[in-house]
């Protein structure tokens, strides 16, 4: 059965299956597998069949990203995206507080779960209090105190290494690579022109 149907010139025509409210055009030929009835309305219009919950991937306007973050379907909403979803976290957030978010403000999850959107582990900060949470956390993101001296009282640098520790390591590093740099140019050649 086709959706609610309206006259137009002399034609029979259906309004897109998809909610759309666009009118479809008529089949120019019979086709069993498409579901084409010659001179019959379509049910969608090109593409419209894999919008939204016509789509075989639609899992109800939800997805979570590789962080762990759930976007919502809200295509209205001035948070919203190019593709209309916007972050779970701040729905909740804005719903919490009975206003928008302003645009200084974070949505910090205290768990450090980010796909954990309850009201309770939700905290709104502004950008400067945000970093201030994540500091105590770890001294990197792998290491707890530095790989070379242990301490955690410097800054970390790179490569697990404080300040002081990272640039010792590279002044080595480069020592390292200028010596063996001067070493294959020092190589003995052989009768025929090659190092050995």
């Amino acid at each position: 059965m086709h959706p609610q149907s309206t006259t137009s010139r002399q034609q029979f025509v259906a309004l897109c299956a998809c909610g759309c409210g666009q009118p479809t055009r008529l089949a120019p030929y019979s086709d069993k597998e498409k579901g084409w009835t010659r001179n019959q309305p379509l049910q969608f219009l090109s593409h419209h069949h894999t919008r939204n919950k016509f789509n075989r991937r639609w899992n109800g306007g939800r997805y979570q990203t590789a962080q762990g973050y759930v976007w919502v379907k809200q295509p209205g909403h001035p948070l919203a995206d190019s593709r209309g979803y916007v972050a779970e976290h701040r729905l909740v957030a804005e719903a919490m507080l009975g206003r928008p978010l302003c645009d200084d403000e974070i949505v910090h999850h205290r768990d450090h779960n980010t796909s954990n959107n309850a009201p309770d582990n939700l905290e709104v900060l502004t950008r400067s209090e945000h970093p201030h949470r994540h500091a105590g956390l770890r001294w990197s993101r792998s290491h707890d105190t530095c790989v070379d001296c242990g301490t955690a009282e410097r800054q970390h640098e790179a490569y697990g290494r404080c300040k002081t520790c990272y640039q010792r390591w590279r002044y080595q590093q480069d020592a390292d690579y200028r010596e063996r740099k001067l070493a294959s140019q020092r190589r003995p050649l052989s009768q025929a022109g090659v190092a050995i």
